[in-house]
């Protein structure tokens, strides 16, 4: 079992051939952190709206250049 993340991150996993992602919350804004494969690009969007519960996605920040970063 891994450890829980501190308080205002989320993880966003998404199955195989796509990364998983960090929603860090702060207020009424967010940053998500790796936004993962196109291919997968609603499951995401639909992953990061329910996540953000009516606050706003501010920044994105892709870690790396592959191929799982195409949004």
């Amino acid at each position: 079992m891994s450890p829980a993340l501190p308080p205002g991150l989320q993880l966003l996993e998404r199955g195989w051939l796509s990364s998983n992602s960090i929603l860090a919350v702060a207020g009424d804004s967010a940053t998500l952190v790796d936004s993962g494969y196109a291919g997968h690009a609603a499951q995401t969007v639909a992953l990061v709206a329910s996540s953000l519960a009516g606050r706003r996605l501010t920044r994105l920040i892709n870690t790396h250049s592959h191929s799982d970063h195409k949004i």
